[in-house]
């Protein structure tokens, strides 16, 4: 390092931020600090499971790492948001089997276990994880570009889901609750809990309500009362197109013989969200969905 700032170059190659250097026992990440600070240029590279939120899969697969150049930690995520620019190396995952197949990524003794560890699904995890984080860093770079007089019609590239609750569906909203937190946390998506209810709600709809906002504190979550304006399908879809959401979870209709212009809420707001995702918390699909965007229903 005192070579380096000796030698004061105008840009710095730093392989691996998460690794810790084995003479001063320092991160890299910290390392490449000093160099900004003396105004050098810093190209350096991190692997993706030596990213915040990366734990569980460091533990996994860090153990095919070579321990001859030091331990890895974890990378603040302060460091990420410095950076002015962030690309992604990618490589499919099928790809990275084969190559791990070959005996190119560990040793020959280690491949079998390997190949069990490096599944696809789990790679596939790991590289939405990282086109997320790249997508999320070039909005703020975008955002900060625009300025506060910038374009404001672009949408952000962070996943917004709606949990759409009925008051009346008390026995569906715990396991909806459930579906939409698991979808949020996966994802990485911020979350809302509306619950759309008449102007002048009368008193079974209030303890209804008020029951429903139990269940979602318990969830950890807080329920949002959307007032009807017009139609219940309409209502939803207006407000999740104001917010920009990008996917709606709601329950299925129940089963009952329904007149012929008596349509399921849920069909007329997959039919009205040909940008959004619908999620439909249900045992069987819903009758007329064939051919409409948006999400099919999801069994439970």
């Amino acid at each position: 390092m005192e070579g380096i700032l000796r030698r004061n170059p105008g840009v710095v190659c730093v392989d691996d931020l998460g690794l810790r250097d084995l003479q001063t026992g320092m991160p890299r990440y910290q390392q490449v600090w000093r160099l900004q600070d003396a105004g050098i240029n810093v190209v350096a590279t991190v692997g993706v499971i030596d990213l915040p939120g990366f734990e569980s899969a460091r533990e996994v697969l860090g153990r095919f790492r070579t321990q001859d150049h030091g331990d890895h930690e974890a990378v603040p995520q302060e460091v990420l948001d410095q950076a002015d620019e962030i690309e992604l190396v990618d490589l499919p995952p099928p790809e990275l089997r084969d190559r791990i197949r070959s005996g190119w990524v560990t040793a020959p003794a280690d491949v079998g276990s390997a190949l069990q560890l490096f599944s696809e699904p789990l790679l596939e995890e790991l590289r939405a994880s990282a086109l997320r984080i790249v997508a999320t860093h070039t909005e703020r770079r975008r955002a900060r570009y625009a300025g506060p007089k910038g374009a404001h019609g672009l949408w952000p590239v962070q996943e917004r889901i709606m949990i759409a609750l009925r008051p009346d569906r008390i026995d569906q909203a715990g396991s909806l609750l459930e579906a939409g937190l698991l979808a949020a946390r996966r994802e990485d998506a911020a979350l809302v809990v509306i619950s759309a209810v008449s102007p002048r709600p009368d008193r079974t709809e209030a303890r209804q309500l008020e029951r429903l906002a139990g269940l979602c504190q318990r969830h950890g979550v807080r329920l949002e009362p959307l007032q009807l304006a017009g139609g219940v399908a309409e209502t939803l879809v207006e407000w999740a197109e104001q917010h920009q959401v990008t996917a709606i979870f709601m329950p299925a209709p129940r089963r009952r013989r329904r007149l012929p212009w008596d349509r399921p809420v849920a069909l007329s707001v997959i039919e009205r969200c040909r940008e959004l995702d619908v999620h439909i918390l249900g045992e069987k699909a819903l009758p007329g969905t064939s051919g409409l965007s948006g999400a099919g229903p999801a069994p439970s």
